[in-house]
């Protein structure tokens, strides 16, 4: 049965915890990237951005993502997701942060 719990670097991938109604954040480690392992895999900062989402606002169902890296994220700091809505809620925007930082921004529809 133990073999079915995820090791410590992997189970984190997807939680998030609720700072407030509109903050998310997530804790390291994060899997590092193919050349950096200080630096984290692009695609684990997205799906962190979606659940941050879902995880606020279980109603929604986000079907398309436009995510901008905007400073390289860093595998062992948290990350704070923050978001904002926009036309009825139909788009929101989630800035990524580390240390105060802007590290990302998505746009979910």
């Amino acid at each position: 049965m133990d073999s079915l719990i995820a090791p410590p670097t992997i189970a984190n991938y997807f939680k998030v915890n609720i700072v407030d109604e509109d903050t998310c954040r997530s804790s390291p480690p994060f899997i590092g990237g193919p050349t950096d392992a200080g630096r984290t895999f692009g695609g684990i900062a997205v799906s962190q951005a979606v659940n941050a989402l879902t995880t606020l606002h279980p109603h929604v169902s986000p079907h398309t993502v436009n995510y901008k890296f905007i400073s390289p994220v860093q595998s062992s700091v948290p990350i704070e997701f923050r978001l904002a809505h926009f036309g009825d809620g139909i788009v929101s925007l989630i800035s990524a942060y580390q240390n105060e930082k802007l590290v990302g921004m998505a746009h979910l529809r």
